[in-house]
């Protein structure tokens, strides 16, 4: 969990953006795309971190999805 603090407009209440594992960051944007959804945020590397995203389904939940063997 992190604070929103000031990184978020007023509007945007608390919620939870769950992350994924995935081989490819970039093959599973695209699917999520052809099948519907959105990248909210486009694929991109972390400094000292793993590569990630930000997908929205085609009903409105979003989540997040991060490279494999990654984590920590």
């Amino acid at each position: 969990m992190a604070d929103m603090g000031d990184r978020y407009p007023p509007e945007v209440p608390p919620h939870w953006l769950p992350y994924f594992a995935v081989d490819d960051v970039d093959a599973t944007a695209g699917i999520a795309e052809r099948a519907g959804g959105a990248v909210v945020l486009a694929p991109v590397s972390v400094p000292n971190g793993p590569r990630t995203a930000v997908l929205r389904v085609p009903q409105g939940a979003a989540f997040g999805v991060h490279r494999a063997g990654a984590e920590g």
